[in-house]
């Protein structure tokens, strides 16, 4: 049986913006990536790995799928690999949106053990999340199948995971609602009860609400914005689909006032897209987007995908590389080193380390009084990398040290008043943060 045709005058309505995979979102990723390895790291590092892992050692890990559902996030956990460490190399295996077996690798991740066992968790964590948003979409999706009803999303999303989320049900077969409060006039129950304590009605909140777009934007601007209202039973239909809104927003009604709704929509405004909200799950969006000749709306929009969903089910295996051989599998050096008394022999030297400490120190735009703690910091940062493993924990103990001074001498100038020096005086250089995975975040 072919599904019946999408209502052309409902496509003529603007259409919200689609999230989609860009520089914009790239860039998004890594400032959260930032977050997320200083939330592991605080200001210290993977001290197990420290402790247990040889500098130069080298692994690759592979992201292996343990259920069957649609794999979403791979850019993303590229993108957090390099923030990790660039020198991590993540490979998917799939497609970003494909729907993967139980047991098949989906990516993998290799490069200085250190690194892949810093960023592994993060990774697992944002593709299970995607993985578990897309792959209930999908299940949506194919319960609507046949019908003309497209399933939206929400934005009922985790602080600061709007945009991958929405990602992710578009990697599922779904569709993008409003971003945020800014892209739409989405006028829901407390709008209504705030107008009708001034006597406007919904019809005459739609009505205000046009009328305020046209005369707020520009015609480009204007023509995007989607005028939406929202109501909780028929009767309120009829004064609603006079007021000329886009789309009507049936909330948590069941199948029968649906399909009464329907059919009032259909004689009196057939280009006002309805879209129904509230309930919709797997077992209930069928019977809601017209399958067995029940009510035929264009849209399901659901938070259900998003909320209280089983993450997708991800696992990491481990697979140590030869020493010495790069994740692209190139010698970068000849023998094994002796790890437990012999240090590396490319590690910086005191005076190396102390100049650079000091280029630190005036990059970051540090008090002049605080140069001689940027080099020692740095020289003691250093000094790990450059020590046999016999002696490790009194390298490390001295770092923790002068990290433990630098932390409060920056804590005592930052309480200081602003410097008077004119802008043109100071020490230039944006604000940045800075990710080493074996050695932890530092905010410059």
């Amino acid at each position: 049986m072919n599904s019946p045709p999408m209502n052309r005058a409902a496509l003529a309505a603007p259409e919200f913006h689609r999230v989609t995979w860009d520089e914009r979102l790239a860039a998004h990723v890594a400032r959260l990536a930032a977050d997320w390895f200083l939330e592991d790291l605080a200001h210290e590092c993977d001290w197990t790995s420290i402790s247990l892992v040889a500098p130069d050692a080298r692994s690759e890990l592979a992201v292996v799928a343990r259920k069957p559902g649609v794999i979403a996030g791979l850019p993303a956990a590229a993108v957090v690999a390099e923030t990790a460490d660039p020198g991590l190399a993540f490979r998917p295996r799939v497609d970003d949106g494909a729907v993967v077996a139980a047991g098949q690798t989906v990516a993998t991740l290799a490069g200085p053990t250190r690194s892949v066992l810093v960023a592994e968790r993060t990774i697992l964590n944002l593709l299970g999340r995607m993985s578990g948003v897309a792959t209930a979409t999908r299940k949506l999706v194919d319960a609507v199948s046949g019908t003309r009803c497209r399933v939206y999303d929400t934005r009922k999303t985790v602080p600061g995971w709007r945009l991958l989320d929405k990602y992710a049900v578009r990697m599922g077969g779904g569709w993008n609602h409003r971003l945020g409060l800014y892209d739409a006039i989405l006028i829901k129950d407390n709008h209504l009860a705030a107008a009708a304590a001034e006597g406007v009605s919904p019809a005459e909140a739609v009505r205000k609400s046009r009328e305020f777009v046209a005369k707020t934007f520009p015609p480009a601007r204007a023509g995007e914005m989607v005028v939406e209202v929202e109501i909780d039973a028929f009767e309120q239909l009829g004064a609603v689909l006079d007021a000329g809104p886009h789309i009507v927003l049936l909330d948590n009604m069941g199948v029968e006032e649906l399909a009464r709704c329907v059919a009032l929509r259909n004689e009196r405004a057939p280009s006002v897209v309805l879209e129904a909200s509230g309930g919709i799950r797997v077992e209930t969006v069928a019977a809601s987007a017209g399958a067995g000749g029940g009510p035929r709306l264009e849209v399901a929009r659901t938070a259900w995908v998003a909320r209280g969903l089983t993450a997708g089910r991800l696992s990491e295996a481990l697979y140590p590389r030869p020493y010495g051989r790069s994740a692209f599998g190139k010698t970068v050096q000849a023998q094994r080193r002796k790890a437990w008394d012999e240090p590396p022999a490319d590690a910086l030297h005191a005076e190396e380390a102390v100049t650079l400490g000091a280029a630190l120190g005036a990059e970051a735009g540090a008090p002049l009084g605080l140069a001689r703690l940027f080099e020692e910091l740095a020289a003691t940062h250093l000094l790990l990398d450059a020590t046999p493993l016999n002696k490790f924990p009194e390298a490390a103990n001295r770092f923790l040290d002068a990290l433990t001074l630098a932390n409060r001498q920056l804590d005592h100038a930052c309480s200081r008043p602003v410097d008077p020096r004119p802008s043109d005086h100071r020490p230039s250089g944006k604000s940045r943060r800075i990710v080493d995975p074996a050695r932890g975040v530092h905010r410059g």
